[in-house]
């Protein structure tokens, strides 16, 4: 595995405090539910709360990896799911200030119309992956513009190196 030249990170205390806000409210509903009518219905609907829980806390945090050859996008404690994009891919890097609604929201976020995805987990600084193939991607980000210099620093190296030809 390469080694990393860059690692951000983000998170967002708010969307983890929030998912498992109602991911407790959906388990209070199942209970009520079970207790009063239907008792796999409410084991169901209690599963579902704590699955939402979970997925949201996970959905909370991402980590963003600058390597020789990509750069990669994970989610939650583990970095999975991944996003990796690789530098011969890229056309253009940019730091750039994230506003969630401007992306569709919080989130993971496919936007057809504006032939883009996005990795929002709060507004603030993020970093913006033009593609080749005209696609878009942006993810947000702490320390977004030293994340997208060391982007430029290594697709610029992965460039030279591809015209350089094997050694």
């Amino acid at each position: 595995m390469d080694t990393a030249l860059w690692v951000g990170y983000c998170r967002s205390r708010g969307m983890a405090v929030m998912g498992v806000g109602v991911g407790l409210l959906v388990v209070a509903v199942g209970g009520v539910i079970a207790f009063l009518s239907s008792r796999w219905g409410g084991v169901v609907v209690i599963v579902i709360g704590f699955l939402c829980a979970a997925l949201m806390a996970w959905m909370s945090r991402v980590v963003v990896r600058v390597d020789p050859t990509a750069i990669t996008v994970g989610w939650g404690p583990a970095s999975w799911p991944r996003k990796r994009l690789r530098w011969n891919t890229v056309r253009e890097i940019s730091a750039i200030q994230v506003e969630p609604m401007d992306w569709g929201g919080w989130g993971y976020r496919w936007l057809p119309w504006a032939n883009a995805t996005a990795a929002v987990v709060r507004r603030g600084p993020g970093i913006k992956v033009d593609l080749e193939n005209g696609r878009t991607f942006v993810v947000t980000v702490d320390d977004a513009i030293n994340g997208a210099k060391a982007c430029e620093q290594a697709r610029s190296t992965a460039s030279r190196a591809h015209l350089a030809g094997p050694a």
